[in-house]
């Protein structure tokens, strides 16, 4: 369980950060989200601290995952009836709703570009939904974590938000940093002497010459995001699309989709330019092309 904490720690340093800040954004108001504590998931423990019903946001990866965030129904009644009709009666969807999803999907990206950089793990999750649990819901407690955060925003008053997490993702995601080293097979990386061309020694990069000439695409990418069908839809001239990238980040480079460094874009003679930052590490690239 210590280890586990430790992939929380890092995880959520980063994440509350990120969410903390697209909050201020939609709301305006600056809001206060602290880590409270860290436990096996248990049903009881969650009601208590929660409810007997939730509102659960659900992040599911590609291979169905979930990962639910559980909050008070109470906080959002009228997100509450709207999901627990069933039938045309529904109407318009709330405000409220459509600003809940916009932070499951600042969560959705968040999460996706934290795991990516901190632990080389590229993951992709479909688009989040909202339900009711229990009910609707697919939120799981058997060999899960789950992970409490007081929130407050303005003057209203605190409110209690739980993450429940199955132990295989974050296994998954950060096995290698986790549990004993015990019984398992320690893996190294074999170091070979530098590979030469020919027989006199000289260096492999002076041998291939004949590829200077070869034309490779180079992408800079400024962000990414994820949106609904119904959101794409909408999007007309003047439509804002925000990128899970925050302002001063840097821009991403790629050579035939692959990363190979970062950098900041400036303006020469009227025509955009990227000024190289940091380059990402061999290793690294080799890994990510692997």
């Amino acid at each position: 369980m210590s280890n586990y904490q430790s992939f929380i720690k890092d995880l959520d340093g980063d994440l509350i950060k990120a969410t903390s800040q697209h909050l201020e954004k939609v709301l305006g108001i600056t809001p206060k989200i602290e880590l409270k504590d860290f436990a096996d998931a248990d049903l009881s423990q969650v009601k208590s601290v929660i409810s007997d019903k939730a509102i659960a946001i659900e992040l599911v990866t590609a291979d169905g995952t979930v990962i639910s965030y559980l909050a008070g129904s109470h906080l959002l009644k009228d997100v509450t009836g709207y999901l627990e009709q069933q039938d045309e009666s529904q109407g318009e969807m709330p405000e409220e709703l459509e600003k809940l999803l916009d932070v499951a999907e600042q969560i959705s990206a968040s999460t996706q570009k934290i795991i990516s950089a901190k632990f080389s793990k590229e993951l992709k999750f479909e688009n989040p939904t909202v339900q009711v649990w229990p009910g609707s819901s697919r939120v799981s407690f058997v060999n899960a974590s789950a992970t409490f955060y007081s929130v407050k925003i303005g003057e209203k008053s605190e409110f209690n938000v739980v993450r429940v997490m199955p132990n295989s993702f974050i296994e998954s995601i950060a096995g290698a940093k986790m549990g004993s080293d015990e019984g398992k097979v320690r893996v190294s990386t074999k170091q070979f002497d530098e590979l030469t061309f020919d027989g006199n020694g000289s260096d492999i990069s002076q041998s291939i010459s004949f590829l200077s000439d070869l034309e490779l695409d180079i992408t800079a990418e400024l962000g990414r995001t994820r949106m609904l069908l119904r959101d794409i839809l909408k999007l007309g001239k003047g439509s804002l699309l925000e990128l899970d990238k925050f302002a001063g980040d840097p821009v991403d480079l790629y050579v035939n989709k692959i990363k190979f460094a970062e950098g900041e874009v400036v303006v020469i003679d009227q025509n955009f330019a990227i000024r190289i930052t940091s380059l990402i590490p061999k290793e690294e690239r080799l890994s990510i092309a692997n």
